[in-house]
């Protein structure tokens, strides 16, 4: 998936003297690859230094910025592009956001024009840490801030706010890179997938939408890959389950009749339909199932075949319809149930199942 980088050239087009270069995408780690390093370098010093023109022309700069920042990350310059994304937020009014983040301060919602900056720190913080880091954590919480503020703005009061649910395409879209580099990668389908949904479903530009089909299939060739592996590795077959027009429905792998392992599902019109491992035929682990209009429908655990931990059920707008614990199939403690606009409902506590009554069972 070669080209340039972005849809506008960064300005004072008339100084350059380094031609924009090309990138590769990794279906492996789906990270940006310069395909000439080299030119990469050059590129991202040729805008640094533009950058440093600038001056005080803050405005200017944050024209610059978006591309800077990846150029310089593409180039391996990680704690530049890091230190031009903090500068980015504190010009919208986040001067500590990482501090606020790591220190567990209460900061729970972005403006609009605070997602795209947040975003962008995010994923300089992905890249320059590693999973398990602080950095790293931190960057994961800015994801997951940066999705829920989209989303609220998106859907929260109608109408729908087309420019926020692009937004929130474009968080899902890098949230997905973070959770596959955390070895998440049902994770990294369910948000790349949803984000897939949005940019059909609200127009997005074209090489938006090619870009997220290039993830989503990414994705989805590195599962079938487990799949084939586990057929290799302890002499399982591989089954492909089709519609009567001979499409397939299912892909996964079978041992002694049993399914096991990561399984795949489809609707008949070629989109995910569910997805998640199974251990000797029985659900296990993280499950998630899509609309068939390509929204999530709902997500969670099991084990062994039982509802386990924190479901959550979403109304068409991609919104919660209500959220809540499962223990051993049964809900327990409180569920919150919300209105499609994402504010509460109601809340009702589930007794907790008394563990005596299971073992006499």
């Amino acid at each position: 998936m070669p080209g340039p980088l972005s849809q506008f050239d960064p300005i004072h087009r008339k100084d350059r003297t380094v031609p924009t270069p090309e990138f590769t995408v990794d279906p492996e780690t789906l990270a940006e690859v310069a395909t000439d390093p080299d030119a990469a370098a050059q590129y991202a010093d040729q805008l640094l230094a533009q950058y440093r023109a600038l001056g005080a022309d803050i405005g200017e700069q944050q024209v610059l910025a978006p591309q800077l920042i990846t150029w310089l990350r593409l180039s391996g310059q990680l704690s530049r592009a890091e230190e031009v994304a903090r500068g980015g937020c504190a010009r919208v009014g986040l001067p500590n956001l990482v501090e606020n983040l790591t220190e567990h301060n209460e900061l729970t919602a972005l403006t609009l024009t605070q997602i795209s900056p947040a975003l962008r720190l995010a994923t300089a913080l992905q890249w320059n840490s590693e999973p398990g880091q602080e950095k790293y954590d931190c960057a994961q919480d800015l994801f997951d801030l940066c999705v829920q503020s989209a989303q609220d703005l998106a859907f929260g009061t109608p109408p729908v706010a087309t420019g926020a649910v692009l937004l929130l395409a474009k968080a899902l879209e890098l949230r997905s890179k973070q959770r596959l580099g955390a070895q998440d990668i049902f994770g990294a389908l369910r948000d790349a997938n949803l984000s897939l949904s949005y940019r059909l479903d609200f127009h997005a530009p074209d090489d938006q939408i090619e870009s997220t089909w290039f993830i989503v299939n990414a994705l989805i060739g590195q599962l079938e890959n487990r799949i084939e592996q586990r057929d290799k590795s302890i002499g399982a077959s591989v089954e492909t389950e089709t519609f009567a027009a001979g499409d397939r429905s299912g892909f996964g792998a079978v041992s002694n009749a049993k399914r096991v392992g990561p399984w795949l599902f489809w609707l008949k019109t070629g989109r995910l339909k569910a997805f998640g491992e199974y251990q000797d035929d029985q659900l296990h682990g993280p499950w998630y199932w899509f609309r068939e209009q390509g929204g999530l429908l709902q997500e969670g655990s099991f084990k062994a075949n039982q509802q386990s931990g924190l479901w959550t059920r979403y109304y068409s707008n991609g919104n919660r319809l209500d959220q809540g614990t499962f223990d051993d199939g049964q809900k327990t403690g409180q569920w919150t149930y919300f209105n499609q606009d994402g504010s509460v409902k109601k809340t009702t506590v589930h007794k907790t199942k008394d563990p005596k009554s299971k073992s006499r069972s």
